[in-house]
């Protein structure tokens, strides 16, 4: 078993997300977030702000560097 597929057994029995069999490919397994895993994703949207992060944990040398290497 794929480390993927642990790790979205395990998201399946926290109930955030569903499994289902694909209806065209039988080998294939559809993924779908379920209601409390959107509620996880709104509270992490809301507690996780990453301009916020970078800016109290990067020097202004750090953030043109960071800049260049995205651009």
């Amino acid at each position: 078993m794929s480390d993927a597929s642990r790790i979205v057994d395990r998201l399946v029995q926290k109930g955030l997300v569903h499994a289902c069999t694909n209806n065209k490919d039988r080998r294939a397994v559809d993924i779908r977030i379920s209601d409390k895993g959107l509620e996880v994703l709104t509270i992490m949207d809301n507690e996780f702000k990453t301009k916020e992060i970078l800016k109290n944990n990067l020097s202004e040398d750090d953030a043109v560097k960071l800049s260049e290497l995205a651009g």
